[in-house]
């Protein structure tokens, strides 16, 4: 069962993805009134998969920390990092794997381009960062706070 500073880590893990974004469609409705239908349904679907994306990475990290008994942000990040350069490897196999068309991939994104790499170091820093926020809201205690974040480390 998740503690209650857990459940709170997991609220606040994606905001570091969630919030620039919502500037950014706060933005563009500004600029375009007569579309906020669209943009408000397009920036919805960025929450939830914000908050798909961080439940499906994070709750298996937290577990594999939980059962080893870990708690320090470096094995965090280090899982997270791990975790999340598995999942870009497995989308690209699954695009070598599957034959698509030019009609159901029309700008032949792929990670092997300097654009997928980009795309894949934006998403790392957004999954670190959203890792960094879960370990301090819901595993750093405030007593150890203290210490700095070189024991938080080492810990």
């Amino acid at each position: 069962m998740l503690l209650k500073r857990e459940m709170k880590g997991f609220a606040l893990a994606p905001l570091p993805a969630v919030l620039p974004f919502t500037l950014l469609f706060g933005i563009i409705l500004l600029d375009q009134p007569d579309h906020s239908a669209s943009v408000i349904n397009a920036w919805m679907e960025l929450v939830l998969a914000s908050y798909g994306a961080s439940l499906s990475v994070g709750v298996p990290v937290h577990l594999i920390h939980r059962q080893l008994r870990r708690r320090s942000l470096r094995s965090y990040l280090l899982t997270t990092t791990v975790m999340v350069l598995v999942a870009a490897l497995g989308f690209e196999l699954f695009r070598l794997l599957v034959l698509t068309s030019p009609e159901a991939n029309p700008f032949g994104f792929k990670l092997a381009t300097r654009a997928g790499l980009a795309a894949t170091f934006v998403v790392e820093a957004l999954a670190l960062t959203g890792s960094w926020i879960f370990w301090r809201t819901a595993i750093d205690a405030p007593a150890e706070r203290a210490t700095g974040i070189g024991a938080a480390l080492n810990r």
